[in-house]
């Protein structure tokens, strides 16, 4: 299937198709830049409360405000250059505990009990695979899939 640009000398170079940015090379750049925009912000309001704000209020804000960005549509985009988005939510995480810039942030992620951007991709896909093995998703995205290998049930 070929997407083809609707209109010549257009100045967008994406369209927003149910919250998540599309490019014709599907490159999720403009998604991902769009993203880290949001984040941005919101990691802003950490930075600037961090000091007044309990961890569990800090936490709330991560989930509600940061991490939702994250997860919504990853099994898309998260196979892109999310280098960038790592080291937002990193600095998320850490302004969450109030740590410095360099501080390691493994521990801070397992004491919070969330995962980092590349295992929120790997658990996404990892689920949208099992609900296709297990006929539970919806049929539009399991006719996507189809099985290269013969032993397989």
């Amino acid at each position: 299937m070929e997407l083809e640009r609707v209109g010549t000398g257009c100045k967008e170079i994406s369209t927003k198709f149910v919250g998540i940015y599309l490019d014709d090379c599907l490159s999720w750049k403009e998604h991902i830049r769009m993203t880290m925009s949001k984040i941005n912000s919101n990691i802003f309001l950490l930075s600037s409360n961090k000091k007044l704000l309990p961890f569990q209020v800090k936490t709330m804000i991560y989930n509600s405000l940061i991490k939702c960005h994250l997860e919504y549509g990853i099994e898309l985009w998260g196979g892109g250059h999310t280098k960038k988005l790592e080291t937002m939510q990193k600095r998320a995480i850490r302004h969450c505990y109030n740590a410095s810039y360099t501080a390691h942030t493994n521990s801070m992620f397992i004491r919070m009990r969330t995962f980092k951007l590349k295992n929120i991709y790997e658990y996404k896909l990892a689920r949208l695979i099992y609900k296709h093995h297990t006929k539970s998703g919806p049929s539009e995205i399991s006719n996507l899939f189809q099985k290269t290998c013969q032993h397989l049930p």
